[in-house]
């Protein structure tokens, strides 16, 4: 990769975790409604992440592709850098059409330094909007799909299929060459991080069953770590452990832990139960959450991750059960259902349950509202009171906060029109996707302080996604 605008990453992919597409038809549809934009351009990825928001084509216009920040208040502003990517295509190139024309573009990184309560202009981290030299169409699917950065905040790690299959690369924040971690010649997919980030794990069928191998990012070859002789799929690496799913004998998919060093698989789904999708792992590596089918009910449940006993369902008897958030202290899980009925008949309400974390006590019901809408939990505040989450309730998407302790919850961008979602928490206010309202945004990033004023992020033409906010600069 060459530096700045120059720069040509040679990573592309797509991220192989599952989706949470097994809710109630209901909340299967709002939920895709938030997603709409995210899935249009991010069609080879199946999930979900993380959680994350979505672009869109615009118009070709290279001049305002990264777009000028400018405030719509002096609202402060946290410091740090924001990575975020969009899609741009630079046309009028010597051999190059005017791409009036141009359907498909390629999603490229972005770097945006906040310090001082200013913003930068945004710095270009990759560049294959101008496609292959002998392409004369402007298209060419060279996408940039974020994974994750070093916990040191230095390093990018994303996914691209330049080379005809996906491989992994590391690309400094602060720019430069990027370095194929993965050059092989089959598709490789991300499974995560070490905390010391020393060792990224990634898998692949180089020999037609799944294998686990892991490499320094700093450099130096790949290791293998796991080999099977199954069908396994590879979830993620916490702890001492690796999590993946397999088909049993009876059909139904399973969740199984194995030692990193190797050693004997253990069972942490429940015999019987479908395994549907994976939900976090505790600080201390030492239990695992996760979402099971059992007959028509799904249910989310929390197992020891080294198998010493049994799986405990947290949601009890709650209908079409989520797993979504773990708690900073680890003692709390939420989840959301639809099991409870509505006064005038017909189908439950999807609502926030909170649950303790080892099964103690029963779910406790936070949003017990008598209305049809919905309600999708984002995040914990930093101090870990209260819950953030996003509902139409108030007719437009908007962002709540709910006390954890109890007391009704404050609707936090409700004199904002647009759809909000909120992409995390910094310096006392949110970083939040608006698309819509009075500014005719279209996906852009904002910041909102504890009073509510703003502070817009990114100004262009094309929808931004979020891909992360690292705290300080760039570590």
């Amino acid at each position: 990769m060459r530096d700045g605008s120059e720069s040509r990453t040679e990573s592309r992919g797509r991220a192989g975790a599952g989706s949470q597409t097994r809710a109630h038809a209901r909340q299967l549809d709002w939920t895709l409604s938030l997603l709409a934009r995210s899935i249009r351009y991010l069609s080879i990825l199946s999930v979900a992440l993380l959680a994350i928001a979505g672009c869109k084509e615009g118009p070709p216009d290279e001049g305002r592709a990264a777009g000028t920040t400018r405030p719509d208040s002096a609202t402060p502003l946290p410091t740090g850098t924001l990575i975020f990517a969009n899609r741009v295509v630079a046309c009028g190139a010597p051999g190059r059409p005017d791409c009036s024309e141009v359907k498909d573009r390629n999603l490229e990184l972005w770097r945006l330094d906040l310090a001082g309560g200013k913003t930068g202009a945004p710095a270009r981290l990759t560049s294959n909007s101008n496609g292959r030299p002998d392409d004369p169409t402007c298209r060419d699917a060279d996408d940039d799909l974020f994974l994750a950065t070093s916990p040191d905040g230095t390093t990018v790690f994303v996914l691209n299929r330049l080379d005809g299959d996906d491989d992994i690369y590391a690309l400094p924040v602060s720019g430069g060459e990027a370095r194929n971690l993965t050059a092989n010649t089959v598709d490789d997919a991300y499974v995560g991080l070490s905390p010391d980030g020393t060792r990224l794990f990634f898998a692949n069928r180089s020999d037609g069953d799944a294998d686990l191998y892991a490499v320094d990012p700093r450099g130096g070859p790949a290791q293998p770590v796991l080999s099977s002789t199954s069908d396994e799929h590879f979830l993620a690496v916490a702890g001492r452990r690796v999590f993946y799913t397999v088909l049993g004998p009876d059909g139904r998919k399973a969740l199984l832990s194995r030692p990193l060093g190797g050693g004997r698989s253990v069972r942490l789904s429940p015999e019987g139960d479908e395994f549907t999708s994976f939900g976090a792992v505790s600080t201390d590596g030492g239990h695992v959450f996760f979402d099971a089918r059992s007959g028509n009910h799904a249910r989310v449940l929390a197992a020891p991750a080294d198998g010493s006993g049994p799986a405990v369902v947290l949601s009890a008897n709650r209908d079409s059960a989520l797993f979504r958030l773990l708690s900073p202290d680890g003692k709390t899980v939420v989840f959301t259902a639809n099991d409870r009925p509505l006064a005038g008949g017909g189908a439950g309400d999807v609502e926030i349950y909170a649950v303790p974390a080892d099964g103690s006590g029963a779910p406790r019901l936070l949003t017990a509202f008598e209305n049809d809408s919905y309600f999708l939990p984002r995040r914990f505040t930093s101090d870990g009171q209260a819950l953030l989450y996003e509902s139409p309730v108030d007719g437009d998407i908007d962002i709540y906060r709910l006390p954890l302790d109890g007391g009704p919850p404050t609707n936090l961008t409700k004199d904002s029109p647009g759809t909000d979602r909120l992409l995390g928490v910094a310096a006392g206010g949110l970083l939040v996707s608006r698309n819509g309202g009075d500014l005719g945004l279209d996906d852009e990033l904002l910041f909102l302080d504890s009073g509510g004023a703003v502070f817009r992020l990114t100004s262009n033409d094309v929808p931004d996604m979020f891909c992360a906010f690292l705290p300080g600069g760039e570590g």
